[in-house]
């Protein structure tokens, strides 16, 4: 994956005011933190998946059975070992709300962040008594021009390793952060979005159809243009409750309507962490055992809402080979009822047979 190193700005979307300093800029690629977590339970990772799957049970290769012992229990993909605590640093993870904190740097006057977009490459799977570190470093900054006045978007590097130094995944997540807006009790719900269009999903002309999909045991994997079954769920207090519980991540634009309209939005909405974990869930519940999951991206143009039909979608891009592998390329987004779409990515896929790494 790639990282800016340097601040750019599209033409036109020049902000009146620059939030990068020089000394913000000449800290870009530095360490920022190393974590270590305590050894994962089994626990830990049927509570993570009855969480993203709420109020459906999760699959039941994330709660074990008879032929499942705890020691061989997978955690999925989206799993997060530091939540509340880890073991080094000793006490709660340190936070990177203000990376320039963390830095010892002034940091820019924009106090509300939002989660802007993230993209990963996965390594081995996290199982039941692993410990993973982490080590997080400043990817870049880029300034831009949206609807709540200059933006700052900041990117941080995390690279995640077992016990055995195996790597798990190489993450990339950028956040956005902004001046606080003037509240108004008439502002559309549209008025959310993080992007500068409308992202209403409009009847796309899919990709050519023609032609046979894949099959391999247990799955049979669509031609080109066709959708995977959808993952969807009505959202509110009750799916984000139970995620900021098991992810440490009650933050009052999630909880408090007062918070969420000083975001610039009608009240308090969901995770965007939360969504990523749903776009996991599509290509989980496609999948089954026949593949695994070997990279995936995501930006978010729009807050999920209480009460919102969340649906999360998946469409068949491409087939290839590589490195002994069948690999299968998938676009990504997430919806709402009215087709307005609030986060759009892609994934790669590797069909059953394909080893990690190869």
């Amino acid at each position: 994956m790639k990282t800016s190193t340097r601040p750019s700005r599209s033409a036109g979307t020049e902000p009146s005011a620059s939030y990068i300093s020089a000394e913000m800029q000449a800290c870009v690629g530095q360490d920022l933190d190393r974590r270590v977590s305590y050894p994962i339970t089994s626990s830990d990772i049927r509570r993570w998946a009855v969480a993203v799957y709420y109020p459906e049970l999760p699959p039941q290769r994330f709660w074990g059975g008879a032929d499942v012992g705890s020691a061989d229990l997978a955690a999925p993909e989206d799993f997060n070992p530091f939540a509340w605590l880890v073991a080094e640093p000793a006490g709660p993870p340190p936070s990177l709300r203000d990376p320039e904190e963390v830095l010892g740097i002034a940091s820019p006057d924009a106090p509300v962040r939002l989660r802007g977009g993230m993209s990963v490459d996965y390594g081995v799977p996290m199982r039941a008594g692993d410990v993973i570190t982490s080590v997080r470093r400043l990817g870049g900054y880029v300034e831009r021009a949206g609807r709540r006045g200059p933006m700052l978007l900041t990117t941080i590097v995390d690279t995640w390793t077992n016990q055995c130094d195996e790597l798990v995944k190489s993450f990339e997540f950028t956040f956005l952060r902004f001046a606080e807006v003037a509240q108004s009790t008439t502002a559309p719900a549209k008025a959310a979005a993080l992007s500068d269009r409308d992202d209403r999903r409009q009847d796309e002309s899919p990709a050519d159809t023609a032609g046979a999909g894949i099959s391999v045991p247990g799955l049979d994997v669509p031609p080109v243009g066709a959708e995977i079954p959808s993952f969807i769920r009505k959202t509110g207090p009750a799916n984000w409750n139970r995620f900021a519980a098991v992810n440490d991540e009650f933050v009052a634009i999630h909880m408090d309507d007062e918070a969420g309209r000083k975001a610039g939005a009608t009240g308090a909405f969901g995770m965007g962490n939360l969504q990523w974990a749903y776009l996991h869930n599509v290509l989980r519940d496609w999948l089954g055992e026949s593949g695994r999951i070997v990279s995936a991206s995501c930006q978010f143009r729009g807050l999920n809402l209480k009460d919102q039909t969340l649906s999360a979608h998946g469409r068949v891009a491409g087939f290839r080979a590589e490195g002994g592998q069948t690999l299968v390329d998938l676009d990504l987004w997430t919806d709402i009822e009215d087709g307005l779409t609030l986060a759009k990515g892609t994934a790669t896929v590797a069909l059953c047979g394909t080893p990690v790494g190869a």
